[in-house]
């Protein structure tokens, strides 16, 4: 049981630093919140590992609910700010 759990541990700790070189190496913006989300999810179940229960729920409710969301919405609602509004004229 003890090598599961090591072996477990060791996809969480994988799936955690590849989700955080996505964020930093994807080039669309949208695709790097979820792979920040999906890095925030593997650190919550490394603390389910760690038996930190309380810690990640609060991971998964503060971080994957919460700012995860935020900057979806951010980058969803700032997206065409940048093109201008075709329908003004001059």
């Amino acid at each position: 049981m003890d090598g599961t759990i090591d072996v477990v541990f060791w996809i969480m700790s994988a799936a955690a630093i590849i989700g955080a070189l996505l964020v930093v190496t994807v080039k669309d913006v949208f695709r790097a919140a979820l792979a920040l989300a999906g890095s925030f999810l593997a650190v919550a179940g490394i603390f389910f590992l760690l038996q930190a229960e309380f810690v990640a729920v609060a991971q998964i409710l503060v971080y994957v609910g919460a700012i995860s969301i935020v900057v979806a919405f951010a980058i969803l609602l700032t997206r065409d700010i940048g093109q201008g509004n075709p329908t003004q004229g001059n």
